[in-house]
């Protein structure tokens, strides 16, 4: 399961903040962060060649976007009140971004994406009301390894709402474990992994499932990981 994890400083003379656009699998999302940040700013976002609103709701704004990502889009926001600019940071935000959308075929198209959205996630919670529950059948294990093994604070950093340890093996060699949360804390995924390098790849029976995700931009060093539906028990 691809992980894409990009963070930009905004900054102006009287704010600061940061905004990080993350995907995980098939899932993406924005965090936009700042303590002057208020209800009724928007912010912009540049990903790639598209453009993204996404309405403030005070110091922290968290929301899903209907965007997939790459690793090499450039990511560009703009913090913006009654049409001024706040704050900015990033790859530059085209002037035509700022332009106001179409008011009522945006607004119909966002109310019937958004009905649509709470369609599907009510019937996806009845079917997985109606399965077994994956983690609930390793929990115990899971929850014996965080107390047993070292905390992995370095990748708790790189994944938001993750926790992660080190199970070592022959010696000083270790794999890592992880548990992804939603914003409610419940566990939504499993994360497995080893440290490594990017050019030298995991042993071919995790071919096809393992992504790289760097300990720092740009960086040859970091973790080869692949995850695991807590609900369903698939790796994805």
């Amino acid at each position: 399961m691809a992980l894409i994890k990009k963070t930009i400083v905004l900054t102006d003379k009287k704010t600061v903040g940061y905004a990080s656009v993350i995907q995980v699998g098939s899932e993406t999302g924005v965090k936009v962060v700042g303590e002057d940040f208020s209800t009724g700013m928007e912010a912009i976002l540049r990903i790639g060649n598209k453009k993204y609103r996404v309405p403030l709701s005070g110091k922290k704004t968290e929301t899903s976007l209907a965007a997939e990502i790459n690793s090499d889009d450039e990511i560009g926001c703009v913090i913006v009140l009654e049409k001024e600019i706040v704050a900015s940071g990033g790859a530059t935000v085209p002037a035509e971004y700022l332009a106001e959308p179409p008011a009522e075929a945006e607004r119909e198209r966002t109310s019937s994406a958004n009905e649509k959205e709470n369609e599907d996630r009510e019937i996806l919670d009845r079917l997985t009301k109606e399965r077994k529950n994956y983690y609930s059948s390793v929990k115990s294990k899971v929850e014996e390894m965080f107390v047993v093994y070292p905390a992995e604070k370095t990748l708790s950093m790189l994944i938001p709402d993750s926790e992660w340890v080190q199970v070592r093996y022959d010696g000083e060699d270790y794999y890592v474990v992880g548990r992804l949360r939603d914003d409610n804390g419940k566990v939504v995924y499993l994360g497995y992994g080893v440290p490594g390098i990017k050019t030298v790849r995991p042993p071919k029976v995790t071919d096809g499932i393992t992504t790289f995700l760097p300990e720092k931009e740009d960086s040859d060093k970091g973790y080869w990981l692949f995850f695991q539906n807590a609900d369903s028990g698939k790796i994805e």
